[in-house]
This record gives C-alpha cells, structure tokens and sequence, in this order.
C-alpha cells in the first residue's frame, strides 16, 4: 500500500473513532452538513493527525481551500509532507 493510501485510510479511520461517522466518498467535501462531522470535532480529528504523523496538519489546512477539504485533498496534501 502506498503513503497517499495509507494516509487516506488514516483519515476516514480516525474521523470514524472519533466522530462514528464513516466516510464512504472520499471526494466528499468534509465540511458538507450531511456527513455530521461537528466543528469542535475537528479540533481533534487534526490532533490526532498531529500525533499520528508528527507533522502540524494545521499548517497543511490553512492553505487548502475549502472545495478541497475531502479524504483525497488532504490525504494528498500530507502526503506530499511526511
């Protein structure tokens, strides 16, 4: 498996244990209302990226704009860091 899949799997992972919410699409924009993912639980969700890549994923969102902000844009963008 390749670093972009397996950061890809990270991520509809992490957001699952936190928020027990499972990401089916991965071009989905995170953001989007029907998926349920509240914002405070975003604080966690890129904490636990934080720690699980060691690498500040805060960083990586700041610049991405929001159409962008789905599994594969971001799995993408850490990718290309780590």
């Amino acid at each position: 498996m390749d670093r972009h899949r397996k950061v890809k799997s990270t991520i509809t992972k992490t957001i699952e244990e936190i928020c027990g919410i499972k990401i089916d699409d991965e071009k989905s924009n995170l953001l989007e209302d029907y998926l349920g993912i509240i914002l405070v639980d975003w604080l966690y969700i890129l904490d636990e990226l934080h720690r699980k890549y060691h690498y500040p994923v805060y960083e990586i969102i700041e610049s991405m704009d929001c159409q962008s902000f789905t599994v594969e844009g971001l799995s993408k963008e850490i990718s290309e860091r780590i």
